[in-house]
């Protein structure tokens, strides 16, 4: 899981040097758990300006520049068309126990997705500024267990119920199959009669 968070992008207006404005993207990130104390402001453009780098490099400031944009760039992407920051895991607002007030304290420390609570280290712990933050801790780690057992419930009760439909279209083909070779079956002969019954005409 990253350890970069976006904060927000908005769009700055800057001056050509023929005096028309031009837009400039604008992004605020932080590390997890950081938001409220340490956050930094560039512009997208710079930040995106990345070069492919081997994983065997030794030029450390490549690696972590390529590591920030691509936890920034799907978030910007999103921003761009319209749509809400991406969250990498299960939403806040998905788990019933939190509230809507502390889920936006937890956002404020950057942290976005249960997941990321429940891996959550006792130095972002805390940083949040909610009575029994570590309890939070705890119940988002038990949410996420029983939300596993459920999700995999639904798949299993899926796939029987996917199975039964496909046993019964098959049952349904071989009740077809067998009407039509009845039918076949009993389907009155035409033409000439076989050898047998002309000579027993003849005689």
């Amino acid at each position: 899981m990253s350890s970069v968070r976006v904060v927000k992008f908005w769009t700055e207006y800057k001056q050509n040097a023929d005096g028309t404005p031009r837009e400039v993207d604008m992004v605020e990130y932080c590390g997890v758990g950081q938001a409220q104390y340490a956050t930094t402001r560039d512009t997208v453009s710079r930040i995106s300006k990345v070069r492919p780098v081997d994983p065997m490099s030794e030029d450390e400031a490549a690696k972590m520049a390529n590591l920030r944009w691509a936890a920034i760039e799907p978030a910007y992407r999103a921003w761009k068309s319209g749509q809400e920051l991406p969250v990498n895991g299960t939403p806040l607002g998905a788990w019933p126990a939190l509230t809507p007030e502390k889920a936006d304290v937890l956002r404020a420390c950057g942290i976005r997705a249960v997941e990321e609570l429940a891996e959550a280290t006792e130095t972002v712990i805390n940083r949040i500024k909610l009575p029994g933050a570590r309890d939070l801790k705890a119940q988002a780690i038990l949410f996420l267990a029983s939300f596993d057992k459920q999700a995999t419930a639904n798949r299993i009760s899926a796939a029987e119920q996917e199975n039964a439909a496909l046993k019964a279209d098959l049952e349904e083909m071989r009740q077809l199959l067998l009407e039509m070779q009845a039918a076949k079956e009993d389907k009155p002969r035409r033409g000439r009669p076989p050898k047998a019954e002309q000579e027993e005409e003849a005689a």
